[in-house]
């Protein structure tokens, strides 16, 4: 069971359980952007904020497109949106104004379609999760259109169980 890299012995590799413990505290104590999700496996934490600022997160569990002081007025001609997918959609990194969902929102509104985009992206997920957050957070809110925001990585989450065994070096 060892490997090797040429002639050198690698050291065993080592699952950093302090670091997982610390992550796991973090959601139990609900100090994280993400709660854990019996259907889901997590996602993102109504109500929450990033210690930063960039990131909010609504009541509903769904990454807001602008500020938390942006009215959210319905207008029952505006077009619905709703996209789900991974960290690319979700925005990781990024602040809320900045993720493509929102930058979809304005262009939209900018050319004069009344348009709200709900941005249902998560990070990690694979896109079975991504289907079943659709249908679960998604459908209820009507849609007109469905945007699945899809990296070639999400394919290789959901055909394995753990990367290991998928890239054995």
């Amino acid at each position: 069971g060892q490997r090797w890299h040429g002639q050198t012995r690698l050291p065993p590799w080592r699952f950093p359980m302090q670091q997982i413990r610390d992550r796991l505290t973090a959601l139990d104590n609900h100090e994280s952007l993400f709660s854990i999700d019996a259907h889901l496996g997590w996602r993102p934490r109504p109500g929450a904020t990033s210690r930063d600022g960039k990131v909010t997160i609504d009541a509903a569990g769904i990454r807001r497109n602008d500020s938390p002081a942006r009215a959210l007025e319905e207008n029952p001609r505006a077009l619905q949106v709703v996209t789900i997918g991974d960290s690319f959609t979700f925005g990781d990194e990024v602040s809320d104004n900045e993720t493509w969902p929102a930058q979809l929102e304005r262009l939209l509104q900018q050319g004069g379609v009344p348009a709200r985009v709900f941005n249902l992206g998560t990070n990690a997920y694979g896109i079975d999760q991504a289907i079943l957050r659709f249908a679960r957070d998604g459908a209820p809110l009507r849609p007109d259109v469905v945007i699945l925001g899809l990296q070639p990585e999400n394919l290789m989450r959901n055909v394995n169980v753990l990367r290991p065994f998928f890239f054995p070096d």
